[in-house]
């Protein structure tokens, strides 16, 4: 299980977002460490996941504004890779359900 129920935010959307902020910032600060287990890859991307199904227009608009240190490289360009290149760590059916609707939100 990816640690958040994805249906709380639908079921409460606009109610956290002054909080995606922090949220995505937690998870992209863990995904850019390099010494990560595959479990807590999995778990942070879909808690960037799960805030685009959230609110994907504010999602998207702090990914792009999220710094990366020592990096000039897009973080929505990496975050996407790497999403596509992991698809294969979400091993749970809620997992792979978030994975596809929050890529159906941006769509």
């Amino acid at each position: 299980s990816s640690g958040i129920n994805a249906e709380y935010g639908v079921n409460h959307r606009g109610k956290i977002d002054h909080m995606l902020h922090m949220f995505m910032s937690l998870a992209l600060d863990k995904l850019a460490q390099s010494v990560q287990t595959q479990e807590l890859r999995a778990m942070a991307l879909l808690v960037v996941v799960a805030a685009i199904w959230y609110n994907p227009v504010l999602a998207m608009h702090l990914l792009d504004k999220y710094k990366l240190p020592n990096s000039s490289e897009s973080v929505v360009e990496q975050f996407f890779n790497q999403l596509f290149s992991d698809a294969e760590v979400f091993i749970g059916i809620h997992d792979k359900k978030v994975a596809v609707l929050g890529h159906v939100r941006i769509v």
